[in-house]
């Protein structure tokens, strides 16, 4: 994980902007001015979304919180690794669009921001149910991992497929998983008993 800071960040944002803007306007423009919304949709969403959010709870739209999407998804319960991949995979997917809109098929510029604004409002929509869809998330993944359980109980193990050593753990764990192998008080006190004889009869 890097920590950029405040001082990365706005450079980042900064290179970022500049590229943007020299890809989307004068006479040598590369895409539309619209496209540009499409290729920074993930930021641009999840900043606006939340200065919404606040301003409806009567916040300031410039008070941190954690409800950011950065936030929200170790919440569901994804790693960070999977957290990383699912907002790259989201803003892919959205910069795609954009540019597939625009370059492929040509699509009116009023037509895309229209787009641009539907997408915005379903993403609102979902913030605002921030807690109801964390709950989704949570009980599908639940159900996903108790699946895989259940098939990892399933799976039947072939003797002649393991190795000698992994042959003894698996009788062994086989033999403390099973009562009948399990030894009683009467089979302790006879092994301590004979244990005590052989001590003094090493004869």
């Amino acid at each position: 994980m890097v920590f950029l800071g405040d001082a990365g960040s706005m450079l980042l944002g900064f290179t970022i902007c500049i590229l943007i803007i020299s890809a989307s306007q004068g006479d040598r423009n590369i895409i539309a001015p619209v496209t540009a919304l499409w290729l920074i949709a993930s930021p641009l969403l999840d900043t606006f979304a939340i200065m919404i959010q606040r301003i409806k709870q009567g916040r300031s739209p410039f008070a941190p919180d954690r409800e950011h999407l950065h936030h929200l998804l170790p919440i569901a319960g994804f790693s960070q690794s999977a957290t990383l991949v699912s907002i790259l995979l989201f803003s892919l997917l959205l910069a795609l669009a954009g540019l597939t809109l625009d370059l492929v098929f040509n699509a009116p510029e009023w037509l895309m921001f229209s787009l641009f604004i539907t997408v915005f409002a379903c993403y609102q929509y979902n913030l605002s149910h921030t807690w109801k869809m964390l709950k989704v998330a949570r009980y599908l993944q639940k159900n996903t991992s108790n699946k895989r359980r259940v098939l990892n109980t399933r799976r039947i193990i072939k003797p002649s497929s393991l190795t000698m050593t992994n042959k003894q753990r698996v009788r062994e764990r086989r033999s403390h998983g099973d009562r009948r192998y399990q030894a009683t008080d009467a089979d302790i006190k006879e092994f301590n008993q004979s244990r005590f004889q052989n001590a003094y009869n090493p004869n």
